[in-house]
């Protein structure tokens, strides 16, 4: 009677069903794709971003240089500058104001408008700003951009 019961028993171990190994080791592989997509998306997002500002960088010295110009024709052709001279310093007064804003470096931003205010003041011949105040801050402005483009340039090695 003992083997009578014995073998209407259900067995103690289960056999896995054919699928299920195969089923594992896909969404094993899914998941792993989608880790290394998000990690692709986030550098890939880093990189656009960096691109954009270099970019704005590149385009924000154009634009100092471009009024740095108008600034130094309408000097020049003060005390009655032609209608032209006028609109080209304005054109290019507004494009910096664009430009800047797109500019993420709070020190580069700052640098710009000390440099905007001291040219204007020198090339619409304001006697107390000399040329060396001027040409200073020019030049902390390029090099400011320098020291925003080389951080950009370590953030992408990151």
């Amino acid at each position: 009677m003992l083997t009578h019961l014995l073998s209407f028993a259900p067995p103690t171990v289960t056999a896995t069903p054919p699928w299920v190994t195969p089923v594992v080791g896909l969404a094993g592989v899914l998941f792993g794709a989608l880790i290394a997509g998000g990690f692709r998306l986030r550098g890939d997002k880093v990189a656009r971003r960096a691109e954009a500002q270099r970019t704005a960088l590149n385009d924000l010295q154009e634009g100092v240089l471009d009024l740095r110009t108008a600034l130094r024709n309408y000097g020049n052709d003060l005390p009655r500058p032609s209608n032209k001279l006028t609109k080209a310093v304005d054109l290019a007064n507004g494009r910096v104001d664009l430009l800047v804003h797109r500019i993420e470096h709070p020190e580069l931003r700052h640098s710009v408008a000390t440099w905007r205010t001291i040219a204007q003041q020198y090339w619409l011949d304001d006697q107390s700003v000399s040329i060396n105040a001027e040409d200073v801050a020019w030049r902390t402005v390029h090099y400011k951009a320098g020291v925003a483009l080389s951080q950009l340039d370590r953030l992408l090695l990151e």
